[in-house]
C-alpha cells in the first residue's frame, strides 16, 4: 500500500506522456474544433457574417479544448502552446461577437434613451472587426494543427447554423403580478445605478486619450479587474430588478423603469465585451518582452484590439450611463419617501471641510435631492460651497448668542464704565466666567489678551464682544450652542444624515478624525 506521502506526490505530480502518445489521445476529441475552425475560414451565414448558432458552438468547443489543454499542461509545453493559445484567442472573440450580435438583435427592445453616436451602426463595425479576428483566428488555427500532427478534418455542414429570427413575439397574455409598495425597491435599484456611475468614472478614459495614446492606458487607468468588478455590479444590478419588478403591474404604469432597465443591461453587455477585450490583451499580447511572444501570427493587432475596446466597449457603456443618469434622478425623486431632521450644527467651526463634505457624500450616494433650512434660507445640501455658506448664520448666530450671554454675567454688569478701569483684566475675568460654564471651546491655547487693544472710550462689554469676534474669525476659540437646522429630503439619505450627526459628523469637538459605523462606510471610499 501507499503511504500518504506518495499518494500526495502523485496527486500533484501527473504521469508524464510523450508527445506522440498525447496526440494520438485527443485527437478525436479536437475534431469539432477544427471542422468548425474550417468552417469559420469561409464565414458561414449571410453576406460574410457569423450567424449566433455557429459562434455559441464555436466558442463551447474552444472552451472544451482549452480545459483540455490546460488540464494536460499544454501551457508549459513548446509545441501545444501555440495551438492552446489559437484556441483561447477562438473562445474570446467567439464569445465576444455573440454578445455583439444578441446587442444587434436585442437593442429595439430596450427602449434606450437618444446618445451622441449611431449605436447600431457601431456595433455593426465592431461586429465585422470581430467577424475578421475570428477568421484569421481559425486559418492559424489550422495551421497550427497540421504542425503539430492533427489531421485534416472536413468542416461542419452551415445549414446547421441558421440564425432564425421571426419578425414578431408572442402575445403577452400572463396574468402581471402586483407590487404593493415598489418605491424601496425602486428607489434602491435608482440609487445604486446613480452610485455605480460614480465608481465608473474609470470609463471616461475614452475622451482624454489619443488612440496612439490607448495602449499607455493599461493596466493602469484600464484593466480586465476592474472592468469585470463593473460588469459583476452591474450584473447584479439587472438581477435584482428582474426578481423584483419585471412581469410586474408597476413596470407597465411607468415606462422610466424599462428604459432604467435597458440601460443596466446594455450597459452590462458591453462591460462584458470590454472584460473579454482587456482580458485578451493584458494575457496575450501585452507581454514584458518581445522573446515572450510565440512563433505564430496572432489573429489581431494590439492596436486594433484597444481601438474596438476604446472606441466601442468602453465608449458606449459611459454613453448609456451618462444618458440614464437624469432618468434615475427623476425616478427617485417620483418614488422617494419625504421626510424632515432637526439637527445641531458641527462642534467644530459649524460647516467647514469635512462634515460638508461628508454630508453632500450622503446624499451624492443615494442620488436624492436633500435641502438645508437656517431659519428663512435654503440651502442645497449636496454642495460643500453651499453649506459653507451657511457659515455666515451660523456665527451670526453665535455672536449674538455670546452678547447675550455677556450682558448677564456678573463681571461685566459691575464693571461698568469705571475711570481708569483696566479693560483687560475685566477681560480675563470674563473668559474665566465663560470657561467656567462652558460658553466656550478654546483651540488655541497660546493666545494672550495683548494682541487687541480697547479703544478709547470702549466700554468692557463692547471690547469683550470685539475680543470673542476676533478669535472666532481667526479659529482660536468656539461658541459653544445648540444651534439647529434642518434637512429636508429623501428618508433614507436623512437616516444617513442624522446617523452622521450622531457621530459629530465624523469629527471631535477638536477637528480630529472619528470612525465612522459601519452603515456609512461607503463615506470612506
Amino acid at each position: 500500500m501507499k503511504s500518504v506521502r506518495e499518494n500526495k506526490e502523485t496527486a500533484e505530480s501527473p504521469e508524464v506522456i510523450g508527445e506522440k502518445s498525447f496526440l494520438s489521445a485527443v485527437t478525436d476529441s479536437m475534431r469539432p474544433l477544427l471542422g468548425l475552425a474550417k468552417l469559420g475560414r469561409t464565414r458561414p451565414g449571410r453576406e460574410g457574417a457569423f450567424t449566433r448558432p455557429f459562434l455559441a458552438r464555436l466558442g463551447l468547443e474552444s472552451m472544451r479544448i482549452e480545459e483540455t489543454l490546460d488540464a494536460c499542461g499544454a501551457r508549459n509545453n513548446r509545441s501545444w502552446f501555440p495551438f492552446r493559445e489559437l484556441v483561447a484567442a477562438t473562445k474570446i472573440f467567439s464569445q465576444a461577437a455573440y454578445m455583439l450580435l444578441h446587442l444587434r438583435f436585442t437593442t429595439p427592445v430596450y427602449q434606450l434613451l437618444p446618445i451622441e453616436e449611431d449605436f447600431p451602426q457601431a456595433t455593426d463595425a465592431a461586429i465585422d472587426t470581430l467577424t475578421g479576428i475570428i477568421e484569421a483566428a481559425s486559418k492559424e488555427l489550422l495551421r497550427t494543427a497540421r504542425k503539430i500532427g492533427l489531421p485534416d478534418v472536413e468542416a461542419d455542414n452551415g445549414e446547421d447554423f441558421r440564425d432564425l429570427v421571426p419578425s414578431g413575439g408572442l402575445p403577452v397574455d400572463r396574468t402581471r403580478r402586483h407590487i404593493e409598495e415598489p418605491g424601496k425597491t425602486v428607489c434602491y435599484l435608482a440609487t445604486a445605478f446613480l452610485n455605480l456611475s460614480e465608481e465608473s468614472r474609470l470609463l471616461e478614459i475614452h475622451k482624454n486619450v489619443q488612440e496612439e495614446e490607448y495602449a499607455l492606458c493599461i493596466p493602469d487607468s484600464i484593466n480586465e479587474e476592474a472592468l469585470r468588478e463593473l460588469e459583476n455590479k452591474f450584473h447584479n444590478l439587472q438581477s435584482l430588478y428582474d426578481t423584483n419588478i419585471s412581469n410586474s403591474d408597476i413596470e407597465d404604469q411607468d415606462r422610466n423603469l424599462r428604459i432604467m432597465r435597458g440601460h443596466v443591461s446594455i450597459i452590462f453587455h458591453l462591460l462584458e465585451t470590454a472584460t473579454a477585450f482587456s482580458h485578451y490583451y493584458e494575457r496575450h499580447l501585452h507581454l514584458p518582452t518581445e522573446e515572450m511572444r510565440w512563433p505564430f501570427h496572432y489573429p489581431v493587432s494590439p492596436e486594433t484590439l484597444l481601438r474596438v475596446l476604446m472606441t466601442y466597449s468602453i465608449a458606449f457603456a459611459y454613453r448609456f450611463m451618462k444618458a440614464a443618469q437624469d432618468l434615475c434622478h427623476n425616478i427617485l425623486r417620483v418614488y422617494a419617501e419625504e421626510g424632515r431632521i432637526e439637527v445641531p450644527v458641527p462642534n467644530y467651526r459649524g460647516f467647514h471641510v469635512r462634515p460638508s463634505t461628508l454630508v453632500a457624500k450622503i446624499i451624492a450616494h443615494y442620488g436624492s435631492k436633500v435641502e438645508m433650512l437656517l431659519e428663512d434660507e435654503v440651502y442645497d445640501a449636496s454642495r460643500p460651497l453651499e453649506l459653507f455658506r451657511a457659515n455666515e448664520q451660523i456665527n451670526a448666530k453665535k455672536r449674538r448668542f455670546i452678547a447675550e450671554e455677556l450682558a448677564s454675567l456678573p463681571a461685566v454688569q459691575e464693571w461698568g464704565k469705571a475711570e481708569g478701569a483696566d479693560l483687560k483684566e475685566g477681560l480675563k475675568e470674563i473668559w474665566v466666567s465663560l470657561l467656567s460654564h462652558h460658553r466656550v471651546v478654546v483651540y488655541d491655547q497660546d493666545f494672550t489678551y495683548n494682541d487687541l487693544e480697547p479703544f478709547e472710550d470702549e466700554t468692557l462689554i463692547e471690547y469683550a464682544k470685539r475680543w470673542v469676534a476676533h478669535c472666532l474669525a481667526l479659529g482660536k476659540i468656539d461658541v459653544d450652542t445648540n444651534i439647529l437646522v434642518t434637512f429636508a429630503g429623501d428618508k433614507r439619505v436623512l437616516e444617513d444624515i442624522k446617523l452622521l450627526v450622531e457621530n459629530g459628523y465624523g469629527e471631535d469637538k477638536f477637528g480630529n478624525n472619528v470612525v465612522l459605523p459601519a452603515k456609512l462606510s461607503y463615506l470612506r471610499r
